[in-house]
């Protein structure tokens, strides 16, 4: 037995899902600057986001304002049939973490997942992939982002609705 008990933590979690347009959109923690569950650490800050229209933005030059080009998937499957959605915004919050709002498709397969996420079924379920990264020291630096994915348990323990 381990000194260490386990205890519940309980959230009181609100889904943050807003309609801009006619559009329902689900706002979630992309990833921190946390060590995640495999023993790495993204360096949030300098994480490329492509733009439409071509060229890219470091996150930390973000204002919340670009128009960003990063479709959200299902369980990381590069298939147009997974897709979701796409990012419409992205930011930075007050501790450094990488923010998204993802407008959700009216696709009968992305309105069944946005269900799970208001009912509350999934809650630390986003990830992202990272292309074209330098990596020193378990810490990944000046990464592209090509997608976001609604997963069942993301590797960063800190993403999150």
């Amino acid at each position: 037995m381990s000194d260490k008990t386990l205890k519940p933590k309980l959230l009181n979690v609100k889904v943050a899902t807003k309609e801009i347009d006619g559009e329902r959109t689900v706002v979630f923690v992309a990833s921190s600057q946390n060590v995640d569950r495999d023993a790495e650490i993204v360096d949030v800050k300098s994480l490329r986001l492509p733009l439409k229209g071509g060229n890219y933005i470091v996150a930390s030059q973000l204002t919340g304002n670009e128009n960003v080009d990063i479709p959200f998937l299902i369980d990381h499957s590069w298939s147009v049939e997974n897709v979701i959605g796409s990012v419409r915004k992205a930011y930075l919050n007050e501790t450094g973490e990488l923010v998204f709002e993802a407008g959700i498709s009216n696709r009968e397969k992305a309105q069944d997942l946005l269900t799970l996420l208001e009912e509350k079924h999934l809650d630390n379920a986003f990830s992202i992939s990272m292309y074209d990264y330098d990596y020193n020291e378990n810490t990944i630096y000046n990464a592209e982002v090509v997608e976001v994915s609604l997963v069942w348990r993301g590797s960063n323990k800190d993403a999150r609705l």
